[in-house]
């Protein structure tokens, strides 16, 4: 899927960021697999860290992160936990690395959605180390059984982000 802005500068930039995503995965030295497939905003990749008997969390890097970063941060949560992380469409990674995803548009909770409904997950924990967490809270409106009464505190917390975005940007 070609939709949207390239996110690497050409392709040799793309293969020498896969080779040092290849070469982070690896120095991690623990158990993984990983899986491609497609969603509605292009083709999706992710990695399943650790055993996958123990109970999982879901991970997701942030904005130009790759995953295999974040896995290092959250290496130590393999003892107790498997981790589900994907690549961001769009982002440095070996998902889609065409911009197709919109912030705007409560897209980036559509694409996570499709990402949990393909493992067949309805709830799991979640853990975030960047911004963007307006991206998260859109995420939990798309998630399955949302109360009324929750919806509107979201809603409300992201109106309230708009405007400090707004202020900032005016600032500066």
């Amino acid at each position: 899927m070609k939709n949207g802005k390239y996110v690497y500068k050409d392709e040799a930039a793309m293969k020498k960021m896969h080779e040092f995503y290849n070469k982070t995965l690896a120095s991690l030295d623990v158990s993984y697999a990983e899986e491609k497939f497609d969603t509605t905003f292009g083709k999706t990749h992710c990695i399943i860290a650790g055993d996958t008997s123990k109970p999982m969390i879901c991970t997701i890097h942030g904005g130009n992160g790759i995953t295999t970063l974040n896995l290092k941060l959250f290496k130590p949560l393999l003892s107790r936990y498997c981790i589900l992380t994907p690549d961001v469409i769009g982002m440095p990674g070996k998902s889609e690395p065409y911009r197709n995803i919109s912030s705007g548009r409560d897209e980036y909770g559509k694409w996570i959605r499709e990402v949990l409904e393909h493992y067949g997950i309805m709830k799991t924990p979640w853990l975030r180390c960047a911004g963007k967490r307006w991206s998260f809270l859109r995420t939990t409106i798309r998630l399955f059984y949302v109360t009324e009464t929750f919806e509107r505190r979201i809603r409300k917390c992201l109106r309230y982000i708009r405007k400090r975005k707004e202020l900032t940007s005016k600032t500066t």
